[in-house]
């Protein structure tokens, strides 16, 4: 059987769909794409004995943390025997989905594995490897790889360091949200470029918000762009927009401000099937405890490592994620910056995320949080923690810290136990 299962996100579906899949299918978890679902229907369901069945759909299961029970149970089933991916090659015009050949079978003894740039499907090379050798992500590009990314994932995960790993804001329109500016005492002076002219607005409505291309490696973060953001703690200390009465009345310059983009903002709440009520507030404000915390940052897509520290409650737009340690971590911060700067964690999100055009890769919540850490002794932290300092202090001065990077490199090298075979894979 030869088929095209449908891609729908499960965010789009009914609860009644939800609660019935969860129920039926061991791979309905998480923000998953229902054609996991197909996928292990017609294993229980369908297949027959000596029977085979093939599917073009997205490769992201293989490497995304909502395919992990998909991955369990076609590894546990040995229901799986070849796959071609197209690697960042679109297979369909009129879609961006990055897509592979899947081929299911029962009792399969191994997977045959293929990544194809050429879409004549020319010179195909397939690799042999042994169940018992694929880890919890699934990285094919050789046995060495594979055994080097099952290191990477046998420690601790970093969903389970951290408190969650959080996407910044969304507003509903940027034009009109976010402003270029500063704080002048208690007023905010910037520039609309929707109403082509300058405004003031009170500073407490005002928040400083980075975007991507203010996030990088080690810096500390600066930025002259502010998001308005009418939004509140409740008495459960809930994040939720300013009542509209309150807003004009404790805020008339802001109030004053926005009302010239009611309309427009009402109209993209009933759209987007939020609450047309607070027409004036962003799409998604994400809980203020967030950005007050002290957090790594780091952009979405980027082409090398570029986390840096938050001590300023700085609020990161829909293109920066944020890390939050849980409040009984005693490891110090600048230690895991380091690590996740390392050449090691590049490796393996190249290894692991979704490529983009010109060698650009996601690092998103799903990307960052299967990777793991292992136990950190006094004697490593010692030794990262003056290193990350320095370095930070050296980028404020615009110096070359290549050497600092390098050493930082050898002691996580040293953290995993990597051999020389093993950096050697990393460094090319």
């Amino acid at each position: 059987m030869i088929g095209n299962p449908p891609y729908v996100k499960v965010q789009s579906i009914s609860k009644n769909q939800t609660d019935y899949f969860k129920k039926e299918f061991e791979s309905a978890k998480g923000k998953y794409d229902i054609y996991v679902i197909f996928i292990e229907n017609c294993i229980k369901n369908l297949i027959q004995e000596n029977g085979q069945v093939v599917f073009i759909n997205p490769h992201r299961f293989m490497i995304a943390e909502y395919g992990l029970s998909l991955r369990t149970f076609l590894i546990n089933k040995k229901a799986i025997n070849k796959i071609l991916v197209f690697g960042v090659e679109q297979v369909f015009d009129a879609a961006t989905t990055y897509t592979g050949i899947f081929f299911f079978s029962k009792n399969a003894k191994n997977i045959s594995y293929c990544e194809s740039n050429d879409m004549q499907l020319k010179n195909l090379k397939f690799t042999s490897f042994e169940f018992s050798k694929i880890g919890t992500v699934w990285s094919f590009k050789n046995d060495k790889n594979t055994d080097l990314l099952h290191k990477l994932t046998k420690h601790k995960l970093v969903k389970d360091i951290f408190n969650g790993i959080y996407q910044g804001l969304i507003s509903m329109g940027d034009e009109i949200q976010m402003l270029e500016g500063k704080i002048i005492d208690d007023k905010f002076i910037g520039f609309s470029r929707r109403l082509q002219k300058n405004i003031e607005i009170e500073s407490s409505l005002m928040k400083p918000v980075l975007k991507g291309e203010n996030i990088q490696r080690y810096y500390e973060l600066k930025t002259d762009v502010f998001v308005f953001y009418p939004h509140i703690k409740n008495e459960k200390n809930k994040t939720i927009p300013i009542d509209e009465a309150n807003l004009k009345k404790q805020f008339p310059l802001g109030y004053n401000y926005i009302f010239n983009f009611k309309k427009e903002l009402e109209e993209k709440k009933i759209k987007y099937k939020t609450n047309p009520k607070h027409w004036y507030s962003l799409h998604r404000s994400r809980e203020l405890s967030l950005f007050n915390s002290e957090k790594i940052i780091t952009p979405q897509l980027q082409n090398k490592s570029s986390f840096t520290i938050d001590k300023n409650s700085f609020f990161p737009d829909a293109g920066g994620y944020m890390l939050i340690k849980k409040e009984n971590d005693k490891i110090d911060l600048k230690v895991y910056l380091a690590i996740f700067n390392s050449s090691l964690f590049y490796y393996f999100i190249k290894q692991t995320s979704t490529p983009y055009n010109n060698n650009y890769y996601y690092f998103k919540t799903n990307y960052i949080q299967p990777f793991s850490i292992p136990e950190i002794s006094n004697d490593f932290q010692n030794a990262i923690k003056p290193l990350v300092e320095k370095i930070i202090s050296e980028k404020m001065e615009t110096k070359n810290t290549a050497s600092l990077e390098n050493k930082i490199d050898k002691l996580v090298f040293d953290l995993y136990g990597l051999n020389e075979e093993e950096i050697a894979i990393i460094e090319q």
